[in-house]
């Protein structure tokens, strides 16, 4: 997603759709009663005296006050529903409009913007990661950093190969795989692909966590062939189920501890909040809108929300004992 404009005194953020994924954010943070706004198609209707003709979709520019919304899997479109409030002459106003939000529409969103919300608009923002990939066969590795550009950072051949490679495979894996943990904890993951076994050898060498890729090739055109294939496009979306499954490890840990920093379950969470008792708060994504009242009212109190996806072991964990967990400043 990008973020064309924000202008928070007023309410006002301006959002492009970039990718299936920013649709799922924006069904999270709207509610009804926002006001959207923006360039949509809207068909025209024609009067022949006390007719009214269905005539051909124009576009035009509305505003709408929301009154239902909801991802459709089906079309992978976002459907925003309301009455207009404001618009061209020829659309009447209390009349119902459906903004359809896909990739690459713009839109205006109006209304009081909680802290968790916004938190969740800044994750969409696609920063690309950053991440190390090797292509690599028996011959020679070829290491590439991958940011919002390509850098070959570095080389190593091996001199050998086919039989005489085994003589000399220790001093070659140990070179690369030096390269590789120079970048370790300054990006986001490592890539090994490659043709035959030796990707797997690196990895037994490395003893760290990589992602694995097959390809035909080493060097430029091994690249394209992880680069096509999506696998630094997960190494992005693995890195944020990185981050949610420490925050919901975390919050097991102190239960297993018996700290007493810990509260799970709606009514024990709630109970906590309203004393102010609440460091972080872990919503099950799904459930958001169960738990809007409480998540405002951790916010109030200064602490933190989180929201957890139930696509990954964590979340679903989570999911499972009610869908919020509340880490605790101090003992209650």
């Amino acid at each position: 997603m990008k973020i064309l404009k924000k202008d928070l005194k007023h309410g006002t953020v301006k959002v492009k759709i970039e990718n299936p994924d920013d649709l799922w954010t924006l069904e999270k943070v709207l509610e009804k009663g926002d006001l959207v706004s923006g360039k949509t198609m809207r068909r025209k209707v024609i009067r022949r005296g006390e007719r009214e003709e269905r005539g051909e979709k124009v576009p035009v520019f509305l505003k709408i006050r929301v009154e239902d919304f909801g991802f459709q899997e089906d079309t992978g479109k976002l459907r925003i529903k309301g009455l207009v409030i404001e618009g061209p002459d020829d659309v009447s106003i209390g009349s119902y409009h459906t903004f359809v939000g896909e990739e690459g529409a713009v839109l205006n969103i109006e209304k009081e913007w909680k802290k968790w919300q916004l938190s969740e608009l800044q994750k969409s923002i696609r920063e690309p990661p950053r991440v190390l990939v090797c292509t690599i066969d028996d011959e020679e590795a070829h290491i590439f950093l991958i940011t919002n550009r390509i850098e070959k950072v570095g080389e190593v051949r091996s001199g050998r190969s086919g039989k005489m490679y085994e003589s000399g495979k220790s001093d070659y894996l140990g070179k690369v795989a030096s390269i590789i943990k120079g970048y370790e904890g300054r990006v986001d993951g490592v890539v090994i692909a490659g043709p035959g076994f030796v990707k797997d050898e690196l990895k037994r060498v490395l003893n760290m966590d990589v992602m694995i890729e097959s390809c035909s090739h080493t060097g430029v055109p091994g690249l394209k062939e992880v680069i096509n294939r999506g696998a630094v496009e997960r190494v992005g979306k693995e890195s944020r189920v990185v981050e949610e499954t420490k925050k919901v490890e975390e919050a097991f840990e102190e239960i297993g501890k018996g700290s007493g920093l810990v509260e799970y379950g709606l009514e024990e969470v709630k109970r906590v909040a309203e004393q102010g008792a609440v460091k972080t708060l872990l919503v099950s994504e799904p459930m958001i809108r169960d738990f809007e009242e409480l998540m405002n009212k951790v916010e109030e109190m200064g602490g933190k929300v989180f929201i957890i996806s139930d696509s990954h072991e964590a979340g679903e964990k989570l999911k499972r004992i009610g869908g919020v967990m509340a880490l605790l400043r101090y003992k209650v």
